[in-house]
């Protein structure tokens, strides 16, 4: 009798530790399940949180840059069309030339003359001109302003970012821009003289190179004397702006 109560207490005995231990490795499973949970979090917010990075990296820039040498060298010529304009710098187009010419079947009364456009070349000419920052939202009204013409992509070289002066510095920026080829041309239409003050005027405006300006002003001139109606739309702006059609850069 005594034997067996020894025999039944050693199996209770046994029996509670193997009870323990069951509870145990339970525990044990259960905190290995719950640590296995939570990378789950951490890794949806560490994504959650590189999608957010990238988003704003690729955010779409709201303006974009216009290499102006024609008339929209003038500031308030510019600011006609384009009120949100900002001067950016003075830039230089190489491998291109100026020319004056106005496209087939288009009347020239808007100036009475040609209009100022870009020729490809392989010597090594340059064309001179302001580069404008202007608001995407202004984006189609200058396309309207350049109807005759072809949008094209450039690289601009980036001389000066500061007016009105110049220096011949090696730029460290080069830019792309959006700017304007006139297409159909007849080959050579003369500016009438109003045009060409239009384009000296925003030349020296804003510091373009003494020598360019010379050059453009030693371009002939259609010479004809009445006064065109985008002309009197420019002297109006000024006129609005400064109280005043005559501007120290007006000489």
């Amino acid at each position: 009798m005594q034997i067996f109560t020894i025999i039944q207490s050693t199996i209770i005995r046994n029996a509670k530790k193997i009870l323990i231990a069951m509870s145990a490795l339970h525990l044990a499973a259960d905190q290995k399940f719950a640590d296995f949970e939570k990378p789950c979090g951490s890794i949806f917010s560490i994504n959650q949180s590189a999608s957010s990075g990238n988003m704003a990296h690729q955010a779409v820039k709201d303006t974009f840059k216009y290499f102006a040498y024609g008339s929209n060298l003038l500031r308030e010529r510019i600011l006609i069309n384009n009120p949100s304009a900002k001067f950016y710098g003075i830039g230089k187009l190489n491998g291109y030339t100026i020319a004056f010419d106005s496209p087939e079947g288009v009347s020239t009364d808007r100036w009475f003359g040609g209009g100022a456009t870009i020729h490809k070349v392989n010597s090594p000419s340059h064309v001179y001109g302001v580069i404008w920052d202007i608001h995407n939202s202004d984006l189609e009204s200058l396309d309207r302003q350049e109807s005759v013409y072809n949008a094209l992509q450039v690289d601009v070289e980036v001389i000066s970012q500061s007016q009105p002066e110049i220096t011949e510095q090696t730029s460290a920026e080069v830019v792309q821009c959006r700017t304007y080829q006139m297409f159909k041309g007849k080959g050579n239409t003369l500016p009438s003289p109003y045009y060409k003050k239009v384009i000296l005027m925003g030349a020296r405006q804003n510091g373009l190179p003494e020598d360019y300006i010379r050059f453009v002003e030693r371009l002939p001139d259609n010479q004809v004397t009445e006064e065109p109606v985008a002309y009197k739309k420019v002297m109006e702006m000024l006129k609005q702006m400064h109280g005043t059609e005559t501007q120290e850069y007006d000489q």
